[in-house]
């Protein structure tokens, strides 16, 4: 199947490499003035966070809502839930149609599970690697919360499904339903995990920063993949 967004690699892969070391640069720059800069004690029990005028500020405005909590974790699970089963049912069929070959399956989806271990990874490494601690007590103890694990895991998501729908849906209506769809859904998880309040706004800044650059990275394995691809299958000489 051709994956015409996914192709083209020498028109794609400059402008993919650019967008995708401007976000992680500024990731981590935002870590560094978490670190270094404006760091105060104002989280619960004496918990510092760096830039605490501006996330204290936004803490006050939003207070904590629980209702949002809820809804961002059921939300978060369901997200999860049907792109994994929905990519693993795609390749399992590709499989079976293909000759029952494991070379029948896309690259591409095989990327993707690479794609989600290196966020599963991820995951643990900012559990371990402690920037700062949540704004609001939600166990016994100051748990970590930069980035968002909801909404870098939202964006991750959301952001590989934009890119393979507009890869593989070829009917424009459907496709552009698919892609809005994907980026409503962002957009209302990202700002209804604000305003849950569990979260320092810069928390939800670090999680759009990675969450939108992941994808990005994902796309540009892809093209490389398929510009690897193209080259090994042009005749010597032509």
């Amino acid at each position: 199947m051709e994956k015409p967004f996914l192709t083209r690699p020498s028109h794609r892969t400059m402008g993919l490499s650019v967008s995708f070391l401007t976000l992680f640069l500024s990731f981590i720059t935002l870590i560094f003035l978490l670190g270094f800069a404006d760091v105060a004690p104002i989280g619960p029990a004496g918990t510092s966070v760096g830039l605490s005028h501006l996330n204290g500020a936004v803490r006050d405005r939003i207070g904590c809502h629980e209702i949002f909590k809820t809804l961002t974790d059921l939300l978060g699970f369901l997200l999860i839930a049907v792109f994994a089963l929905f990519f693993f049912i795609l390749a399992v069929r590709q499989f079976f149609l293909r000759g029952k070959k494991f070379s029948g399956v896309d690259a591409d989806l095989y990327l993707l599970f690479f794609y989600c271990v290196m966020l599963g990874a991820l995951y643990v490494i900012f559990e371990l690697c402690v920037v700062n601690f949540r704004p609001v007590m939600t166990g016994d103890k100051p748990e970590p919360s930069f980035p968002s694990s909801h909404t870098l895991l939202a964006l991750s998501v959301l952001g590989v499904t934009v890119f393979q729908i507009r890869a593989r849906v070829k009917r424009p209506f459907l496709r552009r339903a698919g892609v809005a769809l994907s980026v409503l859904l962002a957009v209302l998880m990202t700002v209804l995990r604000l305003l849950s309040g569990v979260h320092w706004f810069t928390d939800i800044l670090g999680g759009v920063l990675l969450g939108s650059a992941l994808p990005i990275l994902y796309a540009l394995a892809v093209s490389l993949f398929d510009a690897a691809k193209e080259a090994r299958e042009v005749p010597p000489g032509t």
